[in-house]
């Protein structure tokens, strides 16, 4: 993911043509490739906020005690966050609390896995390298294909969406030209290290425990069940602010992010669009992306009879 990113940043900040957005680059290529993008940015970008905004449900619900309205109970989370996500883009500096938040968040959830390692007191390393060299299980055991798995993992952490998504948010810092390479390169690996170290600590927890004890995990719930035998009664609390935490430092940034990539494609491809050139935040179908399709809509996935938070994120992501 490190090296994709970069590669993104480094065409957005150092390219001849003085392009700023990554589909600006794609249309250089071939001229239907920022039409078609833009479709993939619309849907991907809606399956993965819907995630988010789920994943901010159950954890904000379960934080709150888990005891009140049952699934509805979630679905009032999910106004609750989409409520305070919309405040915060409506605000001139939307996202600095954000990135404070998101400093704060990284070290609890680092500090949370660690101990629950410690408290279960095994490590598997030899195992440990096994995995990290891609060695695959032959049996399914669940419903998901161990493939499937590895293909959402992957797509997860290195190969998603959001990664098209870096170069307008170095455009909202003012980071434009080759002058602000090395910045960026400085703020990538700030912010590769805690995720790389977060998934890591996350699933050495799952695996060790998995294993074990025969548990297959299926729910979020599951997981909950995981932490409160490893760590004891305050696990699953630790676990529900862990997954708030990194959902809603990423949800309403996410907005303004797919937004705007999305508002790209859209001037690029169209020739209503083109007069907009330059300007993509000024045109009124910016804030209707962002606050309708990627802000309010994806609370449908917090409905009764959606489906759960695993398999949302495993089918979407894959």
């Amino acid at each position: 993911r490190t090296f994709i990113v970069s590669t993104i940043a480094k065409y957005a900040l150092m390219n001849r043509h003085g392009h700023t957005q990554i589909l600006q680059g794609f249309g250089a290529v071939a001229k239907w490739l920022p039409a078609l993008m833009t479709v993939v940015v619309l849907v991907a970008g809606f399956v993965t906020q819907a995630g988010f905004l789920k994943a901010c449900a159950i954890g904000l619900y379960n934080m709150l005690g888990g005891s009140f309205g049952g699934q509805w109970g979630q679905f009032a989370m999910a106004i609750v966050v989409v409520g305070a996500s919309i405040g915060m883009i409506s605000q001139k500096k939307q996202f600095t609390i954000l990135e404070y938040l998101a400093r704060i968040a990284s070290l609890l959830i680092i500090i949370t896995y660690v101990y629950a390692i410690f408290k279960s007191g095994t490590f598997d390393v030899a195992g440990f390298f096994r995995g990290m060299l891609f060695e695959m299980p032959k049996d399914q055991v669940g419903t998901f294909a161990p493939i499937i798995v590895a293909a959402a993992t992957i797509g997860t952490i290195a190969g998603n969406m959001p990664n098209l998504l870096y170069p307008g948010f170095m455009k909202d810092k003012g980071w434009t030209g080759p002058k602000y390479r090395k910045l960026q390169q400085l703020d990538l690996i700030a912010g590769m290290g805690p995720l790389l170290i977060i998934n890591l600590l996350f699933w050495i927890v799952a695996a060790e425990y998995a294993r074990a004890h025969e548990f297959i995990i299926t729910s979020e719930q599951d997981l909950a069940t995981l932490m409160n035998t490893i760590v004891g009664p305050v696990g699953p609390f630790l676990l529900w602010m862990s997954l708030f935490l990194a959902a809603f430092t990423s949800f309403p940034a996410m907005t303004r992010g797919f937004a705007q990539l999305a508002i790209s494609g859209i001037h690029l491809s169209t020739k209503s669009g083109a007069k907009w050139a330059g300007r993509d935040e000024e045109d009124p179908l910016f804030k209707w992306l962002q606050i309708g399709l990627f802000t309010a809509l994806p609370i449908v996935a917090a409905l009764p009879k959606a489906p759960n938070l695993i398999a949302l994120g495993i089918a979407g992501t894959a």
